[in-house]
């Protein structure tokens, strides 16, 4: 492309500002009094001047500079290699395919094998081979993909993850140089089966340019540790086998790696980056049947508005036994395992504690929202607030509407704040501060939470200073509840540094005395 075109038209026109007055403003800017006051005063003409469309070369540039600087070869940037088989019931075609992987790989690497419950002594012979396993009861592809997802990305640390079935072997010395680079250059890459080639629109089969495919194989691919930080792993609910590799690879597109998409009638058709790389898929029977296939294909349809990210357990029992799957092959040699439990389980998100748009965390049991409907006040106001006054503009914060929305803006200063007023003593067991969902909330990570009784002498609840971005409706909002209770009548909330203040909501639980 030549040129990147960027339309962003607030109001294009006097005639498109009155269509939107008339027909509301909603969003970040509904019950704002900024348009009205413009439209209304002499900077109204030379406003409109400005949001005419104008061509504008910066992101072009920028884009043709970048593309311009190829990213360091692996043996240059020193990437750490991670390669996982997974097998089942094929003793004799995985030692096949580690003597391949020994002979053909040049680059330094981590070797592990992911076994689902082999019963014909494939752990006894590559425990005998020095091959490290990973195993347990048979739980499924997905499953057992993850085993080597989480062993290597957490406990060996490497940079890019190679995931081979026990059928496909390398035939070239090398073969992983191409895997390692464009792995991690574009994120995500899959294999190129040859029975799938008609499915091919286009590419070189390079580094530099993959092939573009409509189907994706589940034979072997790859991924970098920057995308799997935000597709995680394999979802497990497809079970013990069928489309689990595609919902994989729908994710990392989703997520900007590993392909394109191309609009093609009235869709965005997806187009996955593929490579053979050296690797050549040897003749085996499947176990899989063609009722697991149909039924995990129309699950992969349900799932495909799904939050991206995937934990490798759907729940807390799930999760305890795949962390003692891991833990059982921990070594002194090997990285230890910090963190058992690295994030929440999905039915902790589920129930609101996670990624989910429209589930709030669920109130506590017998409490009431103290702050619901009662007075409020802040620093100052700003010409993006609300209301006229700061007590008008900051009672938005507490009028019970979880919608993301900025609900009082202050001005630009040092500390600004917000605070509410209870009415009366109250016991407060737990404080609930939603973030809004909109561009600028990232202004909210560092703050204090203090109480008063008198609304001069304060108590410092809590000193937040990590600079970890506060959650709102879609989940991960900051939540104060203890050790013990606190005692007063005023919750403040001050936003440390010099910026704009501006939340969805804020939740008082307790009871008034």
């Amino acid at each position: 492309m030549a040129t990147a075109y960027v339309h962003h038209y607030a109001f294009r026109s006097e005639r498109a500002f009155w269509e939107r007055s008339a027909r509301g403003l909603k969003g970040a800017f509904s019950g704002q009094i900024i348009w009205r006051a413009l439209a209304e005063s002499d900077r109204f003409a030379p406003f409109l001047e400005d949001v005419n469309g104008v061509l504008d070369r910066g992101l072009a540039d920028f884009w043709e500079s970048h593309l311009a600087e190829k990213p360091a070869a692996p043996a240059e940037s020193g990437l750490r290699l991670g390669i996982a088989i997974t097998t089942l019931n094929r003793k004799d075609m995985v030692l096949n395919l580690v003597r391949k992987i020994r002979e053909f790989t040049a680059s330094r690497y981590e070797l592990v094998v992911c076994d689902d419950g082999s019963r014909d002594g494939t752990r006894a012979s590559l425990a005998a081979d020095g091959v490290k396993v990973i195993g347990g009861t048979q739980l499924g592809i997905a499953w057992n993909k993850n085993r080597g997802i989480y062993y290597l990305l957490n406990v060996m640390r490497c940079d890019v993850i190679i995931l081979l079935d026990d059928d496909i072997v390398p035939v070239a010395a090398g073969w992983e140089a191409d895997w390692l680079e464009s792995t991690w250059r574009h994120g995500h890459m899959n294999y190129a089966l040859p029975a799938f080639t008609s499915s091919i629109i286009g590419g070189a089969g390079t580094v530099d340019e993959p092939w573009r495919s409509r189907m994706v194989p589940g034979a072997a691919y790859a991924c970098s540790r920057v995308a799997l930080a935000q597709i995680g792993y394999l979802d497990v609910r497809f079970g013990r086998y069928g489309h689990e590799h595609s919902d994989f690879s729908f994710r990392a597109l989703r997520a900007g790696f590993g392909g394109i998409k191309v609009r093609e009638d009235d869709w965005n058709a997806p187009y996955f980056y593929v490579m053979q790389g050296g690797l050549e898929v040897l003749p085996a029977a499947t176990s899989g049947t063609r009722e697991e296939l149909e039924t995990n294909g129309r699950l992969l349809g349900e799932l495909a508005n799904d939050p991206i990210y995937r934990h490798a357990w759907l729940n807390d029992a799930m999760r305890d036994m795949f962390l003692a799957e891991i833990e059982k092959v921990l070594e002194p040699a090997d990285a230890p395992l910090r963190l058992k439990n690295h994030f929440e389980s999905w039915a902790d998100q589920q129930n609101g504690a996670g990624m989910f748009p429209g589930k709030p965390v669920l109130p506590p049991t017998g409490l009431a929202n103290l702050a619901l409907g009662k007075s409020a006040t802040q620093s100052s106001i700003s010409e993006w607030s609300r209301r006229p006054t700061v007590e008008q503009d900051a009672a938005g914060a507490i009028d019970g509407n979880l919608d993301g929305s900025r609900k009082f803006h202050t001005g630009l200063e040092d500390n600004p704040w917000w605070q509410a007023d209870l009415g009366g003593l109250a016991v407060i067991r737990e404080i609930r501060i939603y973030n809004t969902t909109d561009s600028a909330a990232a202004r909210f990570k560092n703050f204090s939470l203090d109480i008063s009784i008198d609304g001069q002498a304060r108590v410092e609840l809590v000193r937040k200073e990590d600079d970890a971005l506060v959650g709102g409706v879609g989940g991960a909002p900051f939540i104060w509840n203890g050790p013990g209770t606190a005692f007063g009548r005023f919750v403040r909330v001050t936003l440390l540094g010099r910026d704009y203040l501006h939340l969805n909501q804020v939740e008082v639980y307790g009871t008034l005395i």
